[in-house]
């Protein structure tokens, strides 16, 4: 839902919760500082200057034109006249594996506000205003109790009368559907797993034993693509901008059921973990270096999670040396300005807030789901990211916060080395 309110002549529109009341909000914005919370903003003071302002994953994308903006990006480019190609958006975006981390879009006439930003337009000129609000220079003091709280009342709060929740077998999920069966809401969610006869594993075992457990029923339902997999319109409307999402496979799924009048839960995001073992490896080898782990950053998204290598030539095959350090740059400038003490935290927050944009991109477009990702809530992962890493993990395995906030909980996704949504995209994988 998109929302709009006025105050002394100032235009506030925006999607998502505000985080404060109209005139701090404005005050705030207007002075430089970005507001924490889950919300994407416009604000106008009038014809020749306005503020864009997005969040720590950017959930309510906005783009924009000299004199235009819009959450779609699809309708924006409708009704853009003389688009100009921007090939180097095409090569930043294969290089990050289908997204990018510049303000660039297909078209030169059209910009991304990006993620945790101000963008502030006037007389035709833009400032970028970057703001790190989901990393603190400060270990979190907030307790595992109290965030358990938090995050079990928004779960409550957030139920609608009919809702779905997608069990992929993964860590992130079952703690979704522990959580909704402690509060006593199973009756209300519809419980379906997606599986692909295409892959070469999927996630029918562990999703079995974690139904049985949890004593809920799930409907299995195969796909066997996810990625571009709609008609040419539809695929233009979620793929046009980034690409590559796991997203279809989920709406193709509603769509079958006839489940569309369900809210429709996501794991998306879940504790800031992204291929941490890596991580870990290489930190116990080298320790902090921050080049390296910015090639790694490029190299592991570039490959689409295949390479995890911190070596600048990785991705010679994209033949683009130039894109690849403005990309490893970006990173880089990351982790040197970050002054949070923890230096593992700082590495597994090195490429967050960017991945997880684009995971939740696609859901953000859909006009006719409603969706919600209870993970990106800011409390909750501001937590998660700040916590101590001391906590983070067991054993060398991940997430060990799910362990610690819900210790009742099953353990049965961390005894498969791999577990999760296992479905291949169509244009990566597709032989047919």
């Amino acid at each position: 839902m998109i929302n709009k309110t006025q105050y002394n002549g100032v235009t506030v529109v925006w999607r998502g919760d505000l985080p404060s009341n109209t005139p701090d909000f404005i005050n705030d914005v207007c002075t430089g500082v970005k507001p924490r919370g889950n919300y994407g903003c416009v604000v106008i003071l009038n014809d020749n200057e306005r503020y864009y302002i997005s969040d720590h994953f950017s959930s309510y994308p906005i783009w924009f034109t000299n004199n235009d903006y819009d959450w779609f990006y699809h309708d924006l480019v409708k009704r853009t006249n003389n688009l100009e190609r921007d090939d180097s958006f095409f090569n930043e975006r294969k290089m990050m594996g289908g997204f990018t981390v510049s303000l660039r879009t297909p078209y030169l006439n059209i910009r991304r506000v990006p993620t945790d930003a101000i963008i502030h337009v006037k007389n035709g000129e833009t400032k970028i205003i970057k703001q790190e609000t989901l990393i603190d220079d400060k270990l979190s003091t907030n307790s595992i109790e109290d965030i358990r709280t938090y995050f079990e009342n928004l779960i409550e709060k957030n139920v609608a009368e009919k809702n779905v929740l997608f069990l992929s077998g993964g860590k992130d999920s079952t703690t979704l559907a522990h959580i909704i069966k402690k509060l006593g809401l199973e009756k209300k969610f519809k419980f379906v797993s997606l599986w692909s006869p295409k892959a070469k594993q999927h996630e029918k075992e562990p999703v079995t034993r974690i139904a049985s457990q949890l004593q809920i029923d799930v409907q299995f339902v195969p796909i066997e693509y996810s990625g571009q997999i709609f008609d040419e319109e539809t695929n233009k409307h979620f793929f046009s901008h980034w690409i590559e999402n796991t997203y279809s496979a989920k709406r193709k799924a509603i769509f079958d059921l006839d489940i569309s009048d369900h809210l429709c839960w996501s794991g998306e995001v879940g504790v800031g973990n992204m291929q941490s073992r890596y991580v870990l490896q290489y930190f116990a080898q080298k320790g902090f270096n921050i080049e390296a782990m910015a090639k790694f950053a490029v190299n592991i998204c570039g490959s689409h999670r295949r390479i995890g290598s911190t070596k600048p030539d990785a991705l010679k095959y994209l033949n683009s040396p130039e894109e690849y350090k403005r990309c490893y740059e970006y990173f880089e400038a990351q982790l040197r300005d970050n002054k949070h003490p923890d230096e593992i935290n700082k590495l597994l927050f090195c490429r967050l807030k960017e991945e997880s944009a684009f995971r939740v991109f696609a859901y953000n477009q859909d006009k006719e789901l409603k969706w919600i990702h209870p993970y990106t809530d800011f409390k909750f992962i501001n937590s998660c990211v700040n916590w101590t890493s001391s906590i983070k993990f067991i054993s060398n395995k991940d997430k060990n916060i799910y362990r610690l906030l819900w210790p009742e909980m099953t353990t049965i996704p961390w005894e498969y080395a791999k577990s999760g949504l296992g479905i291949p995209a169509y244009s990566k994988y597709n032989t047919n």
